[in-house]
Order: C-alpha cells, then structure tokens, then sequence
C-alpha cells in the first residue's frame, strides 16, 4: 500500500513539473504575458496611469496586426498591470503578484524609488525588465533591465552642451534641493559648465512644495545670467517662469524632461514663449506614427499623452521585436536580444548598447505661440 501511495505521488511530482512550467505551457497556449507596475494611485499617478494606459494601446495594436511571430509560431500579447503607489514595498508586493500572474517580461518601472526596489529581485529571477521613465544613473545596471528613457546625467550633459551652443557666457540655474532628479541632474550641468569658458553665476535652490520662488528669481535677476536653466518637474516651472514674467526677467529658460506638461498647466502661455527643455516626444509631431497613438490616447483617456506614455509604447514595441528576433521566449534569449535591435519608435528610432541604455536622437522642445515645437539636436 505504502509503495502504491509513493508511486501515485511520484508520478503526480513528476506531472507537476511540467504543467508549472509557465514559459512551455504559455506558449502552447499561444500567449506572451507583458506585465507593468507604477503608480496608479497616489500623487504620482499620472505617471502610472499615462504608462499603464499606452502600454495596452501598443499591446492592443501588436494583437489586432497578427500578434508576435516567435519562431514558427503567432503569439497574442496578454497585458497586466499593477498599482505601486510610488512606494517601494508596494512595488515589490506588485512585482510577486505579476510574477503569481505569469508575466514573462515586465515594462517598468515608473518611479526610481519603486523601479530600484524591484530590478535586484527581477535580476535574479532572470525577468526582463523595460523601463519608460527611470531616469536614475543606476536604473539598469543589472543586466536584465532596459530603458527607453535618457538618464539624469545624460540630460544634465544634453543641457550643459544646448547651453553652450547656445552662446551663454553667464548661466544661472535654481533646482528643488529635495528631489534627487533635480539636484543630479544640477550637479552634472554645472560640472559640465564648469569645464567651459562660461561660469555658473547663480544657483538658487528650493524645497518640496515650494510655490514662490522671487527670492531665488530676484538673486538670479541680480546676477545678470543671460541664460537660466531648470531641471525641474512642470509645476514648479511653472511657478518659476510665472513669477520670472511678474518680476520683469526676459532671460530665456531651458529645462529638462520633467517641464513636459508645462503648457497644461500654465495660465498664461507667453511667460512660457522661446523656452526649450529636453523631451523625445511631442504631441503636435506630425509624424503619422505619433498622430495615430496621440489620437488613440485622447479616445481612450480624454487627455493628451505625454513622454512616459510614448516611452512605454515604444517599451513594449522593442518586447516585441526581441521576441522576433530570439524566435524564443526564455528570458535569456530576450535579453541578448535586446542588444542585437532597432526598433522605429515615436520617440526615435532606438537601440540599446550592452548597458542597457537607449541609443536615440536627442530631441529638444521650444515653446512657440503656446506650442510645443520639437527639434533635432544636432
């Protein structure tokens, strides 16, 4: 009896192993599970959502032109998405759960705090990992972890190099000295400036929540900077450029991803004229490719998208094209294959180098007439 029990159990092990093998079994069923964590809730949840919502179109469209062709296959990409909250240890509850859902790739993360407390984890579970929006320096130094996105550095470095072509001789910055994007990205432009022949005349910091900036403005005024750069998120230029207007300040601004919005939250748009800020991605493009997204986004959310959505469509389009190019969907076959592709995004066309970051145009915007207008850095 006892020996009939243990061959019952052994073969039922046995039958285990392979029916909990998700990657065999998802294949037979047809399927490729494209999971995505950030905030979709909380004071970050514009983020998330603008993630979570251009995730699905791209999804959507791959499915309704024939799905993923992996080796001799069709594949149907099955989107998840979990709510982070901006947090840490709720991003890692969110990475288990996909994880218990059967995600075989992850887009994300949203938020460097979230994004860091998960790509160790996925590292080892041998995940990829696409992140739209983690501008953090050490966002993907695993070798799962990718980003469609230019990191902090990159972009105090763009900015510096703007700057300087630009002709500024007096350069004057004022940044959130509680936000580690903003003050990284400082610390990298006035290193940058400091190698040149032009000077650093002021640099004025504020704090979290800070809503009138005139004393810092006013010291800048004083320093007679004929330029002004801000590396900062859109609401707190917006106050800054409003108040820069009340004080008199004609200095041109120029600022970094974070200003993407501005125009939706500004009052008076001619505060905004003639500034440029960094960001691959613009609403108004004409190119066909990016008009087709913008008006599946407006129809789907009532809003217009913004670069963390363009970025994580383009996330999920380089997914797809490393499955095509494996011809397999094991992890490790994914992540090779994410070096050896070329993906035509609406951010650029993109590849990625063996650290994982994106090699794409650098792509400016200049406000013009209350529009945003974009432009090839050369």
């Amino acid at each position: 009896m006892k020996k009939g029990l243990s061959l019952v159990l052994a073969l039922m092990l046995i039958l285990s192993l392979f029916t909990g093998c998700n990657g065999e079994s998802k294949d037979k069923e047809g399927k490729f599970v494209l999971g995505g964590f950030g905030p979709i809730t909380g004071d970050a949840a514009s983020y998330g959502t603008s993630v979570m919502k251009s995730s699905k179109i791209a999804v959507d469209e791959i499915n309704a032109a024939g799905g993923v062709k992996v080796g001799g296959q069709t594949l149907e990409l099955v989107h998840i998405f979990e709510d982070d909250e901006a947090k840490p240890d709720v991003a890692q509850a969110a990475y288990n759960k996909l994880m218990d859902d059967g995600a075989q790739a992850i887009v994300g993360g949203v938020t460097s705090g979230s994004h860091m407390g998960v790509v160790d984890i996925a590292n080892e579970d041998n995940i990829l990992m696409v992140s739209p929006s983690v501008t953090v320096d050490n966002g993907v130094e695993y070798p799962n972890a990718f980003r469609t996105c230019f990191t902090d550095s990159m972009q105090g470095e763009i900015m510096a190099d703007y700057a300087l072509s630009l002709g500024a001789e007096k350069i004057a910055v004022i940044y959130n000295n509680s936000d580690e994007y903003s003050t990284g990205i400082m610390e990298v432009f006035v290193e940058a400036i400091g190698k040149s022949s032009s000077e650093i005349v002021a640099n004025e910091a504020f704090e979290q929540g800070a809503t009138d900036m005139k004393t810092q403005l006013t010291t800048i005024k004083n320093s007679e900077a004929d330029l002004i750069f801000a590396p900062v998120y859109y609401q707190p230029a917006a106050y800054i450029t409003q108040q820069a207007d009340e004080l008199g300040m004609d200095t041109p601004f120029i600022g970094t991803d974070g200003w993407d919005g501005i125009l939706e939250v500004t009052v008076d748009a001619s505060a905004l004229e003639g500034v440029v800020f960094q960001t691959p991605f613009a609403y108004n493009d004409p190119n066909p490719a990016v008009k087709s997204f913008v008006e599946k986004y407006e129809e789907e959310t009532g809003e217009k998208p913004d670069q963390f959505g363009a970025n994580a469509y383009d996330a999920v389009y380089a997914v797809k094209a490393a499955l095509e190019k494996a011809g397999s969907t094991k992890s490790e076959d994914l992540i090779a294959a994410m070096q050896e592709i070329e993906v035509e995004g609406i951010t650029g066309n993109i590849a990625f180098d063996e650290d994982g970051e994106p090699d794409k145009d650098v792509k400016l915007i200049r406000i013009v007439n209350g529009e945003y207008e974009l432009f090839t850095l050369e």
